[in-house]
């Protein structure tokens, strides 16, 4: 189960409609960051197994899968260039016992930086969507649905926008990202239907 997720999720994170993006071709770490929402949204639905044990098990099986893709398809990165979000930067260099004008000019690799914000990162999509959830079942619509607040922290991470992750109000400076919403949605589905066939299936396996 934990394998057929994490692969679902990469292959999610690579359908980018060209409409989004101004680049001609896709930037990888926005691929891993994608993967990286969608495996929350797919650890969401974890505790709905049978018991705690198999859900840790299953989440284990995610995050290996996904790191040996990582590590097969690791490249070079200039960290200022895709930590946006303040907390992240602060993170990174205190763990690499640098200060903001060393920052701006460090270089590493994905698995490194990823290594350092995937756990966070996340723990805060699966909140968020969880909270969005709550949002909805209240009957407190919006134009996203309940990816709206994981889809606002994901702009704060990605693009560096600066804007509320806990208010269903659609920021101006978000506007124009919408799209993502509809994909957003598709993982969610895409997650929770790879789970309800698992536990269907037998035998079942992590």
């Amino acid at each position: 189960m934990g394998e057929k997720l994490a692969i679902l999720c990469i292959r999610l994170s690579h359908c980018v409609p060209q409409l989004i993006l101004d680049e001609a071709v896709v930037p990888p770490w926005l691929n891993l960051s994608l993967a990286t929402l969608y495996l929350s949204f797919a650890k969401h639905w974890l505790p709905f197994l049978p018991a705690p044990e198999v859900a840790k098990a299953v989440d284990r099986r995610i995050d290996d899968c996904f790191f040996d893709f990582v590590e097969e398809t690791n490249f070079e990165v200039n960290v200022s260039d895709i930590i946006m979000h303040p907390t992240e930067r602060d993170a990174y260099c205190t763990w690499a016992g640098i200060g903001p004008d060393a920052f701006v000019k460090a270089v590493s690799d994905a698995r490194t930086v990823l290594n350092l914000l995937f756990s966070n990162r996340c723990n805060q999509y699966s909140a968020d969507l969880r909270a969005g959830i709550v949002i909805e079942l209240e009957g407190k619509r919006n134009v996203l649905g309940p990816v709206i607040f994981a889809y606002k922290r994901f702009n704060q991470h990605v693009y560096g926008i600066d804007c509320d992750e806990r208010t269903i109000d659609l920021d101006e400076n978000l506007k124009h990202l919408v799209p993502f919403n509809s994909i957003f949605m598709d993982a969610v589905i895409a997650t929770e239907q790879t789970l309800k066939d698992a536990m269907t299936t037998l035998p079942f396996s992590v």
